[in-house]
């Protein structure tokens, strides 16, 4: 795969993209980082892409798109983190004028959000659907307010 393959079009990634998470023990807890993190790493299809994790390791973010080499992984953590702070959340088929979460009904019948920049291009997803647009759209914020203490 190379830059700006779809996350839907890669497969690699399997139980990395949240289709299984088992939350940590209170003992694991207690070593895992004390602050939300962006982590970037190698596909199993060679490809780099980037993933935002919560304080209690699980992953509440995933990059829309798969990279051909780590800096442009990280210039995308960087875009992510500038558009990702005070973004409004709106939903499918508002007219984006300024980087915003997008949140809309997926094929499967989930509330996802996608964050997007004025120009359309999908720079994050949310890494799993949720029941209603309310709780979609608090994810959202949530994603918002964690990541703008993040350093890229």
């Amino acid at each position: 795969m190379s830059a700006d393959t779809p996350r839907s079009d890669r497969r690699a990634l399997g139980p990395l993209k949240g289709e299984w998470y088992v939350p940590p023990s209170e003992e694991l807890q207690e070593t895992l980082a004390p602050d939300p993190r962006v982590d970037v790493f190698e596909t199993l299809s060679g490809d780099t892409t980037w993933r935002f994790v919560a304080l209690n390791g699980r992953i509440i973010a995933d990059s829309a798109q798969t990279f051909r080499s780590r800096a442009a992984a990280e210039r995308a953590v960087a875009a992510f983190v500038a558009s990702v702070s005070g973004a409004p959340v709106l939903v499918s088929g508002s007219e984006i004028e300024a980087p915003a979460f997008v949140v809309y009904l997926s094929g499967s019948g989930d509330w996802r959000w996608s964050l997007r920049a004025a120009n359309g291009q999908v720079l994050a997803e949310s890494a799993d659907g949720y029941a209603s647009k309310d709780a979609c759209v608090q994810a959202a914020r949530r994603v918002g307010d964690l990541a703008a203490g993040i350093q890229p």
